[in-house]
């Protein structure tokens, strides 16, 4: 079976490709960083490399060529990046994944698995945790594109037949790769507390989210290639939530010691909690996180430390 990577390199693609390629399925990763496969191709040499975009048609019916399973990984923006130009996230990701629905109509694809969001299409929550029964009501272009890209997929399911699955991902963390790339509170946190780099937090520090560890993430991801359900969205994150202060501490407590911290104006785009309700995800798809957040910090500290060549506290 053939699975396609779109955005392979990502923090979620990376392991995902692994995991595919170590289970038997034929991987090819589309991405438009030729830095990044000369980077990665060594530790992925059973996969197919395709260098372009979600706009470039010729190169995505190259990539789609016999492919049973489509994952959407890809995105060029962030929330708050999203909301500075969101006609360029519109016509980066809403019109290049609209060309992707379209060229795997055309090229017959089984399935498209795409990770959405469960940070920030639900917008202000009404109640936690959040099901995804809940209204969406995203504040922000970023939540908005991911949204809209989901209601296609509904769409061309719908008309032709398409199968897809959705997975609302909490805030992702477990990035093994150094990069200048914002990944994320969790990671990012870490790797500058590490160098005793002040973090700065936007708001109070009481903001709470919910932190899923990427490896939990894959499994879901892998458990949607097979799965034939009715249920077409599922939300995908531990089910608890910790405030931005609460964070600082398990990352204190696992260095041993404090580092500094920069409280900043609060964000417009930032909603107060995020949490999301997984028990549609453990029915239907036989999915529960593994990784709780204290073991998972634990061990990106010990990556970086051994990274670093600190010695381990």
């Amino acid at each position: 079976m053939k699975c396609v990577l779109i955005g392979g390199t990502g923090l979620i693609g990376r392991p995902l490709a692994v995991a595919l390629l170590k289970q038997g399925y034929e991987v090819t990763i589309l991405t438009r960083d030729a830095k990044k496969r000369s980077e990665l191709q060594s530790s992925l040499p059973k996969a197919e490399w395709l260098i372009g975009d979600l706009h470039q048609s010729e190169v995505l019916k190259l990539a789609l060529n016999k492919a049973d399973i489509v994952f959407h990984l890809a995105s060029s923006v962030n929330p708050q990046t999203s909301n500075d130009n969101p006609i360029l996230d519109i016509e980066s990701n809403l019109i290049g994944s609209l060309n992707l629905l379209e060229q795997a109509r055309l090229n017959r694809v089984k399935k498209i698995i795409f990770v959405s969001s469960g940070g920030a299409v639900y917008g202000i929550p009404q109640m936690l945790p959040i099901p995804e029964t809940h209204p969406t009501q995203p504040l922000s272009s970023y939540g908005i594109v991911k949204l809209a890209i989901e209601k296609y997929l509904y769409l061309y399911h719908h008309i032709y037949g398409l199968d897809y699955c959705v997975l609302r991902v909490a805030n992702a963390y477990g990035n093994l790769v150094p990069s200048n790339q914002n990944f994320g509170a969790v990671d990012t946190f870490v790797q500058q507390a590490l160098k005793n780099e002040a973090i700065d937090i936007w708001g109070d520090g009481l903001t709470i989210r919910d932190y899923i560890h990427v490896d939990d993430i894959v499994n879901a991801l892998l458990l949607t290639i097979s799965y034939q359900g009715s249920e077409k969205i599922f939300n995908i994150g531990s089910g608890s939530g910790i405030s931005l202060n609460e964070l600082i501490v398990l990352i204190e407590m696992g260095l041993k010691h404090q580092f500094p911290v920069n409280y900043l104006k609060g964000r417009a785009v930032d909603v107060p909690a995020n949490i999301l309700d997984t028990s549609l995800a453990k029915l239907s798809l036989q999915w529960a996180p593994q990784i709780s957040l204290p073991e998972g910090i634990r061990s990106l500290i010990q990556y970086w430390q051994v990274i670093s060549g600190q010695e381990l506290l």
